[in-house]
């Protein structure tokens, strides 16, 4: 799953997303090019990405949760780095709306956090997080809903912090967050 996520589905989205308030027209947000070339802490804010994540399904007959098979529905989360109180702005749509909290112990922004830390070092206490969820993957249902934010948490990390992570580092980040 980190696998594809890292190779095939994130980075421009073919809809257009609102991140707070600010539209976001096709093609005008964060190009993969664009990520390669940050740096640091120091022009992290208003670094804004898009990503896509799958669901998933470890239900295989004699497989059961040693063989796991990419779905073709997915998550779609925007996220900006926002200079301010250091708090998590989350708005959503589909899957959670309405239940999901704008915590750090969320599994989408405690990936990112950890995965950004280990890129870049600890968060200044002044960003926080502006991200929008349209949650196609249902809650509870076998789909892989908590994976899909663990993975997209740590993926939007690493691609906020440079691509700094091998994919190893990455699966071990979104494993730990279980």
């Amino acid at each position: 799953l980190v696998d594809r996520t890292a190779r095939n589905i994130a980075g421009i989205v073919d809809e257009d997303v609102d991140v707070g308030g600010v539209r976001d027209e096709p093609g005008d947000v964060l190009a993969l090019a664009q990520v390669d070339d940050m740096g640091g802490r120091a022009d992290l804010v208003r670094r804004r990405l898009v990503i896509d994540v799958p669901a998933s399904t470890a239900n295989l007959g004699a497989g059961y949760d040693c063989l796991g098979l990419a779905l073709d529905v997915c998550n779609t989360v925007a996220v900006e780095a926002v200079d301010g109180d250091g708090g998590v702005e989350l708005a959503g749509t589909g899957g959670g709306e309405g239940e999901l909290p704008p915590v750090r112990s969320n599994r989408f922004v405690a990936g990112l956090e950890d995965a950004l830390e280990a890129s870049i070092g600890p968060r200044p206490a002044s960003i926080g997080w502006r991200i929008v969820m349209h949650n196609r993957i249902p809650l509870s249902r076998g789909m892989g809903s908590s994976s899909a934010a663990s993975v997209g948490g740590v993926f939007a990390g690493h691609l906020l912090g440079g691509r700094r992570l091998t994919e190893r580092q990455q699966l071990q980040l979104a494993t730990a967050l279980a």
